[in-house]
């Protein structure tokens, strides 16, 4: 589809179907891009279920990414009829592909349409492989050794790297009492159908998460030592989800363990209250000026050095369940 013809498709949504969104655009609370990953998601619906995903997703949209945006509203979209949800998801696992498209200078670009599950373990996988080859005397870049590893996986070099994928869903719909959406880290919001599904896998481990009931918060493990346990970084993961850096979407899995309060100073600790994962970026802008602090876990409080300051909750997309 041509720019022209989505952006045609876009002006008639907004005047027929999506008030909301275009009295967001109209005030200055969402941009082209937001109106446009909005619609997106809620173009199959019928007018008053559009406007129903409007009502809980757009206030407040002004302070919220795309990707927050996008996640939030294919969230909504899945509670409105989960079974629809689920039907639309078989039908795109049917169209699954690899792709070949010829590049320039003897390259090429190699691509896959898969269900969420099965590309986020992919990636994940190829990622874990070119962390552990990236030593001090690697000239690759990390893109060049993913590039590597994948290739390497698909020719047939060995490894024995294991990976894991997360996901998210509560025991109530695990038993099937209800349909709610269940997140995959790193991707997001999927049907309850396919989580009972993977949950069925003999290769799957599940593990419980206690969390209170009106905050979402999970039981804190505190320790006194500068690296974390795994049941630590796996808690405060679980809990984020996503790097607690402003507007970043890199998921928990891929980022660093890092102590908002750094851990030679003399209140510094290893502890579920004092730790988000942080990308690389967000990790070392701390020693170029800027500063965070965390008033309760999972809120991160940043603040540059022109003294703006920015409060993020990277799991504020995903609220806890309403029991």
């Amino acid at each position: 589809m041509s720019a022209a013809q989505k952006r045609l498709n876009l002006a008639y949504q907004l005047v027929h179907e999506l008030p909301g969104t275009m009295a967001g655009m109209s005030h200055g609370d969402l941009d082209l891009r937001k109106a446009f990953t909005f619609a997106d998601q809620v173009g199959h619906l019928c007018p008053e279920d559009a406007r129903k995903v409007e009502e809980t997703v757009l206030p407040g949209a002004d302070s919220k990414t795309p990707r927050s945006i996008r996640d939030r509203a294919r969230r909504e979209v899945i509670k409105i009829d989960p079974a629809a949800a689920e039907t639309r998801r078989k039908k795109l696992v049917s169209e699954r592909r690899v792709e070949k498209q010829p590049c320039e200078d003897g390259m090429a670009l190699l691509g896959a349409f898969l269900p969420a599950e099965s590309a986020e373990a992919i990636y994940r996988r190829i990622d874990t492989i070119a962390r552990s080859l990236k030593t001090k005397d690697e000239s690759r870049t990390m893109d060049a050794l993913r590039a590597d590893a994948l290739t390497d996986l698909c020719l047939g070099v060995p490894s024995n790297v294991r990976t894991k994928i997360e996901l998210r869903v509560d025991a109530t719909t695990l038993m099937g009492l209800d349909d709610n959406p269940a997140i995959l880290s790193g991707y997001g919001p999927m049907t309850a159908q396919r989580a009972r599904e993977l949950a069925g896998d003999d290769t799957s481990e599940w593990y419980r998460i206690l969390t209170d009931p009106v905050s979402g918060v999970v039981i804190d493990h505190g320790r006194t030592r500068y690296r974390p346990t795994k049941a630590l970084r796996d808690l405060v993961n679980a809990r984020d989800q996503r790097c607690c850096g402003p507007a970043c979407n890199r998921p928990a899995a891929t980022c660093e363990f890092d102590h908002t309060i750094p851990f030679r100073d003399p209140e510094g600790k290893t502890a579920y209250d004092s730790a988000g994962p942080a990308c690389k970026f967000h990790n070392d802008i701390k020693e170029h000026g800027w500063t965070v602090t965390q008033p309760t876990p999972g809120r991160f409080l940043w603040t540059s050095p022109t003294g703006r300051t920015y409060d993020v909750t990277p799991n504020d997309q995903y609220p806890p369940p309403p029991f």
